[in-house]
């Protein structure tokens, strides 16, 4: 049976039909299959074969397949879509040194780790890089896998697939190291402070340094056979913005949700050392072009970017979200915007 819906088709196949064994009788199959009761109608019933009708009948979804896939450590699924031919993408994070990747991949092998990093505690620890994959439409084989990360933790919130079957995956990091190809979104900036260890890697980078709870946000474009970087680069400010959520629009249009906390001010880490912090990226004319107030690092602000098909170009960037919100506060809204943000 195949539905359309939002575009798109849904197919099932040829249900499952059997009475369950008995005391008295063994397990029965019956024939079946759906059935559109007329034509123009959206009405769908099951054709049934004759059965004992004293007996239960059980109708069932056909499993298309079902794989276990990981390494030897923690292994997190985030996200999964697919294409119009069948094949899924799955993106999430991973502890495991021997995660199944495969020949010509990005990345087959784990990245290195800098000093201090573990990662035996969790999706949350130190150590976690992300994964991406594409299984086959029969869930019997990799096309691609591959590792995806710098030198401390990286995790995925979204994946999605455009129209050739170029993966985007979207999510937060903590490595100042994460791939980014020419034209990133934030160009890397070098900052030597001294006798401290603070480093910037990138305008947008998450932080001066590693810190387990400062993070940076990243979104990267992926070639059809998962063996290269179409596009990766850092999104947000140099405080902790945290990519939520990710889709791509018909025309392959990239739009990203992040809670972000992220001010443009000067902040000193060391003593005569004076840096200047960045703020999420915003555009002119966007609902908020700017932080609220001063001091709203305590609170996390919402962010609601587009980046133009095929390049790092902001489309539009908008703060958006009430100010002042306590550190408990949680905020919920459903927005939708115009094309013009």
């Amino acid at each position: 049976m195949v539905l359309q819906a939002a575009g798109e088709e849904i197919r099932f196949h040829k249900p499952l039909i059997y009475q369950p064994e008995a005391a008295d009788a063994p397990r029965q199959e019956v024939d079946g299959r759906f059935h559109v009761s007329h034509a123009g109608q959206s009405h769908v019933t099951f054709e049934v074969a004759s059965y004992d009708h004293a007996r239960a009948l059980v109708v069932d979804p056909v499993l298309a397949y079902s794989t276990f896939l990981g390494g030897s450590s923690e292994d997190y699924a985030s996200a999964v879509t697919s294409d119009k031919s069948g094949n899924a993408y799955v993106t999430g994070s991973t502890c495991s040194a021997n995660f199944p990747t495969t020949p010509g991949a990005f990345r087959p092998t784990q990245p290195v780790h800098g000093a201090g990093t573990f990662c035996n505690d969790g999706e949350g620890s130190t150590g976690s890089d992300v994964f991406v994959l594409k299984l086959n439409p029969a869930g019997s084989a990799l096309v691609y896998s591959t590792y995806l990360g710098g030198s401390y933790q990286d995790y995925p919130t979204g994946i999605a697939v455009d129209s050739l079957g170029q993966a985007y995956v979207a999510g937060g990091t903590d490595s100042f190291d994460f791939p980014e190809t020419d034209g990133s979104v934030c160009a890397p900036v070098n900052v030597n402070l001294g006798n401290c260890t603070f480093q910037i890697a990138s305008s947008c980078e998450g932080g001066a340094a590693y810190s387990s709870s400062n993070f940076g946000s990243f979104f990267t474009k992926l070639t059809p056979t998962g063996g290269g970087l179409l596009l990766s680069g850092f999104l947000g400010g140099s405080g902790n913005d945290r990519i939520a959520g990710m889709a791509i629009d018909s025309a392959d249009n990239v739009y990203v949700a992040a809670n972000a906390t992220s001010e443009v001010v000067q902040d000193t880490f060391c003593p005569g050392v004076v840096y200047t912090s960045f703020g999420w990226p915003t555009t002119a004319n966007a609902v908020e072009e700017f932080e609220p107030t001063q001091g709203w690092q305590t609170s996390p602000h919402q962010a609601f970017t587009k980046i133009a098909a095929d390049t790092t170009e902001i489309s539009y960037s908008t703060l958006f979200g009430a100010p002042n919100l306590s550190p408990m506060a949680t905020a919920h809204a459903i927005l939708y915007f115009d094309r013009r943000g």
